[in-house]
């Protein structure tokens, strides 16, 4: 009966131990990759630069503005 309590309890630990190490594999395997590794990666290049177009525009608006409001305080 030990016997057999014995080898349950070994069983038991052997397969935690591997379980926790399969874990460990697939949480390496998890790490998601970069965008521009994946399928959004070619649709990332022009969302950046209608973005970048978006924030120039609107400083060059901003500088007009001031421009204006310059002309309109100065006249």
């Amino acid at each position: 009966m030990i016997r057999l309590l014995l080898a349950l309890l070994i069983v038991a630990l052997l397969l935690t131990a591997v379980s926790r190490m399969q874990g460990l594999q697939q949480s390496q395997r998890e790490t998601p990759p970069d965008p521009e590794e994946t399928i959004v990666g070619s649709q990332l290049a022009p969302y950046n630069k209608a973005q970048q177009f978006s924030e120039d525009y609107e400083n060059a608006l901003q500088e007009k503005r001031e421009e204006l409001d310059e002309q309109i305080d100065d006249g």
